[in-house]
């Protein structure tokens, strides 16, 4: 996965990014509640509108294991 990846966004902007996984987890946004599975070797893609501004963490949430932050700006 290469460590925690950097997302910033300003309010009302989309949110767009793919994570590419080397193990079968479910993948969280926190604060946005968004869920996605994703296999092992698999790919898997988010897009939402961003409209909560603040820092929130996606993560596998199986391992508990942060792979991203997201910031979103007002």
């Amino acid at each position: 996965m290469g460590g925690i990846q950097q997302l910033t966004y300003n309010e009302g902007e989309r949110v767009r990014f793919k994570v590419d996984s080397d193990v079968s987890d479910e993948i969280h946004v926190h604060g946005y509640d968004i869920m996605k599975d994703v296999k092992a070797g698999g790919s898997v893609s988010f897009d939402f509108p961003a409209t909560l501004e603040g820092v929130f963490e996606a993560e596998l949430e199986g391992r508990k294991e942060q792979i991203l932050e997201l910031t979103v700006n007002p």
